[in-house]
């Protein structure tokens, strides 16, 4: 490993710990609204349902939507802290579909609408050791590549199996592909397609090191306009 990708990794590491800190507290910030935003309506629907019973059913879809969105912020803080939870050891069980979950509730702001998410997770029991927060940060880069390659309309497919005591992980798009020639570059330090401003390219360089740290592997195919596929392999525990 080169001076300058160890000096770049090393920043990214101190980058990663301050998200850490200054996500915690923003997650504090944010749950006690949400718990009296939750509580008051709570008090309203049970003092609509004692004093003025008649307009219950009326209001009730009112209280449901405030409910929702309590909800869907809530998932969104659970989903942030997951992401940057701070352990260096492999000592977490994990489960894979929750943190790929996780990490498409992160990111619902990246997909224009016009981009269909198709997932066929296994219902087999599993379990893997190993860093969550790490983990969450390969899937993130990942489907994060493949929202960057459609252009308009298209189509990412996750699927998970399991076989030979591995759990299996493909991220699969239908964008704009990668060329021939620039396919082992992918995993180089700095490289990248983006236009400048947009990426480093220490995204897929980053994320192999931490398969590779699993005991994993990570395989990419690519074809120009049919998109690309990544396969990740992760022993079971």
């Amino acid at each position: 490993v080169s001076l300058r990708e160890t000096q770049h990794l090393l920043y990214l590491s101190e980058k990663m710990a301050s998200l850490k800190t200054l996500s915690t507290g923003v997650a504090h910030e944010i749950n006690n609204p949400l718990n009296f935003i939750q509580g008051g309506a709570i008090c309203l629907e049970k003092y609509f349902a004692k004093h003025s019973p008649e307009h219950s059913e009326k209001i009730a879809p009112f209280f449901d939507a405030i409910s929702t969105g309590v909800e869907r912020a809530s998932s969104i803080v659970a989903s942030l802290t997951d992401y940057t939870k701070s352990s260096i050891e492999f000592t977490s069980i994990m489960h894979c579909n929750d943190i790929i979950d996780n990490c498409f509730v992160l990111l619902q702001n990246q997909n224009p609408h016009t981009i269909e998410i198709h997932k066929s997770y296994t219902q087999e029991p599993h379990s893997i050791l190993g860093n969550e927060a790490e983990l969450h940060q390969v899937f993130l880069n990942i489907i994060t590549n493949a929202y960057q390659s459609i252009e308009k309309t298209g189509t990412i497919t996750i699927a998970t199996t399991i076989k030979n005591n591995n759990f299996y992980i493909l991220i699969q798009d239908n964008g704009k592909g990668i060329l021939d020639k620039n396919l082992s570059k992918i995993f180089d330090p700095f490289y990248t397609t983006l236009d400048p401003g947009k990426g480093v390219g220490l995204g897929l360089t980053i994320a192999y090191h931490i398969i590779q740290k699993h005991k994993g592997n990570i395989h990419v195919e690519s074809t120009i306009q049919n998109g690309t596929a990544v396969t990740i392999t992760l022993p079971l525990q």
